[in-house]
């Protein structure tokens, strides 16, 4: 449409009134959600030029909350609209947009996009690849002769969902704008009585369609400033909402950016509450550098294991949703899927760990290092040079590099060289192969290595517990909980109750407290326990009792004093109690010829 100077439409005037509109049929919990549907529905009629197009999610936690109402108006107001009251199939849905752009208006999202339902896989896939311009879907169509022909159908579309809180994969979420409505119980807005309305909503589609062919060439690749961090995937779905602002001019681009600010300050609220979840790798590469020790370059993967099991254990202990606790295999699985870096061992002596400037790069690549400063091709510095050139080591790309020792867990460290750095001065920088020194603790005497050897010395439980207490006492833990304790255990190839036999003889741990769920231990040398175990308990508690008592009665006493019922079953074998009935009737009683010691 070509118009005169004196045809020329207000924009910002033409927003005001389309969102009006919304605000005397719509309730919506945030009036700026009417600002946001009302640069939607325009930016639908230049989704061509604005080569994006988000996916509008109409959400609401209850039926009645206006959801097929505010389709309705923005199917009278969109450009080309396409009412999908269920999505059959992809095919069909294809062959709907072979003509030109449409705006699909999918109700009852939360059924029709079910993850249960079949084929809902297909219809995500172009609903995701469908939001870019030129994305395509190959079809087989029919061909002279009865034969069939491979067709390249486009999927690029402007797509409204509306649903009660219907269940979309994070990609299609990543890809969308969220409102949300709530029932009106005010009565503050209008009836959708379209039989009156229709014509007045026509007359404001129109007054659309010419404005958006007016500014369609300003639109096509319109430079827009967006606030700071919407980058990414962010930065695809408001940019067009954006440009749709600045063409309409008036107050329009401050409001978009109050939008995109809102929305980036939800999703991060919604990621700390953990709502929405980063994938395993991200969470791995988060948390090793939290617990990644300050001044280290190599830390071996059973020390990283037991850290990030203490650090995160709902995520990485027994208690995670995988089922159980971490393992060296599986993060060294997960480390490599997420940054493609693989444990090494210096030298080819001692355990296999990981070096912390691999991990630097990939860091400051995520935002999670912000302290890196990257080095100039062929500089000292990340990427390009190398930091630990700096300090005179190898550098980065070699299989040689400083790793830990083990540390005497009776006190002290040792230092393990190789023969060929023997009779160097103190002060001369060691061989390739040189390890450096450890917090570590894993044997209770290390001799010298030899160059060739590649077994590392063998712990055992006592030995291994030792010295990671030493370790978490280093970085300042007084506490922990025993199922995080049991869990590095676990991790670390040993078995629970030998786990539990060597806390009870070990000098640095106290147990201070009991759940149901376990004990929390004190650590540090001279602790002295507050809680006596579960044995010592029950021995004391079936005395002062004397005859024969339900056993119901001593679960429940000994459950309300914060044992476990497998640990009283336990310990009523240890202490020899004597057991009649059955089932419910069961009665035990302490054998009063031959008590045993509780403990």
């Amino acid at each position: 449409m070509n118009t005169d100077d004196n045809e020329l439409i207000d924009g910002g005037a033409l927003l005001d009134d389309v969102e009006a509109w919304f605000g005397r049929y719509i309730g919506v919990t945030d009036d700026r959600d009417l600002s946001l549907v009302t640069l939607w529905t325009v930016a639908t009629h230049v989704a061509v030029e604005t080569y994006t197009s988000p996916r509008l999610l109409i959400d609401s936690t209850t039926p009645g909350s206006g959801k097929t109402t505010l389709l309705d108006h923005i199917g009278r107001l969109a450009c080309s609209p396409l009412h999908a009251a269920a999505l059959s199939s992809p095919a069909v849905l294809v062959r709907a947009l072979q003509g030109g752009i449409r705006t699909l208006l999918v109700d009852e999202a939360d059924r029709s996009l079910s993850p249960n339902k079949p084929g809902v896989e297909d219809l995500i896939a172009i609903l995701n690849s469908g939001y870019r311009r030129g994305a395509t879907r190959p079809v087989l169509v029919p061909v002279k002769g009865g034969a069939w022909e491979v067709k390249e159908m486009p999927t690029f579309c402007p797509v409204a969902l509306a649903g009660n809180s219907p269940r979309l994969p994070d990609d299609t979420r990543s890809r969308s704008i969220r409102i949300l409505l709530m029932p009106d119980r005010t009565g503050r807005v209008e009836d959708s009585d379209w039989e009156l309305i229709e014509g007045a909503a026509l007359e404001l589609r129109d007054r659309i369609l010419a404005w958006t062919e007016q500014v369609r060439e300003q639109i096509t690749g319109m430079p827009v400033d967006l606030p700071a961090g919407c980058i990414g995937r962010a930065k695809e779905k408001w940019r067009p909402l954006k440009r749709v602002a600045v063409a309409a001019g008036s107050h329009w681009p401050e409001i978009v950016d109050q939008l995109i600010t809102r929305g980036m300050a939800e999703t991060d609220a919604e990621h700390d509450a953990g709502l929405s979840a980063d994938p395993p790798g991200m969470v791995m590469l988060r948390d090793l550098h939290a617990v990644w020790p300050e001044g280290e370059d190599f830390v071996a993967t059973e020390r990283l294991v037991s850290k990030l099991v203490v650090h995160n254990a709902e995520y990485w202990g027994l208690s995670s949703a995988y089922g159980k606790a971490l393992t060296a295999t599986r993060l060294g699985r997960l480390v490599s899927q997420a940054s493609k870096v693989t444990s090494t061992r210096p030298g080819g002596v001692g355990p296999r760990g990981f070096t912390r400037a691999s991990f630097d790069p990939i860091w400051e690549r995520l935002g999670i290092n912000p302290s890196f400063q990257p080095g100039e091709a062929g500089e000292p510095g990340e990427p390009g040079g190398n930091r630990r050139s700096e300090q005179g080591g190898p550098s980065r790309g070699t299989p040689t590099g400083l790793f830990d020792a083990p540390t005497n867990p009776v006190g002290g460290r040792v230092t393990v060289t190789t023969p060929s750095d023997q009779g160097k001065p103190p002060g001369q920088p060691g061989s390739p192969g040189q390890p450096g020194i450890s917090d570590t603790p894993i044997a209770p005497v290390v001799h010298a290595a030899s160059a060739t050897s590649t077994t590392p010395p063998k712990v055992t439980c006592a030995q291994w517990l030792r010295g990671h207490v030493l370790a978490l006492m280093a970085d300042e833990v007084d506490t922990i909980e025993s199922r995080d304790l049991f869990a590095a255990g676990e991790a670390a190839g040993f078995g629970i109750d030998n786990l539990r036999r060597c806390v009870m003889n070990c000098d640095l741990i106290a147990t201070v407290g009991r759940t149901g769920h376990g004990a929390t231990y004190r650590l540090g040398a001279g602790s002295t326990s507050t809680v006596v175990p579960c044995p010592q308990w029950l021995d004391q508690w079936l005395r002062d009792r004397g005859d024969w008592i339900k056993a119901a009665d001593a679960f429940a006493a000994g459950e309300e004093a914060g044992y476990e019922r497998t640990t009283i079953k336990s310990a009523a074998k240890r202490i020899g109690v004597l057991k009649r009935g059955q089932s419910v009737l069961t009665e035990w009683r302490l054998d009063r010829y031959d008590t045993k010691e509780a403990v």
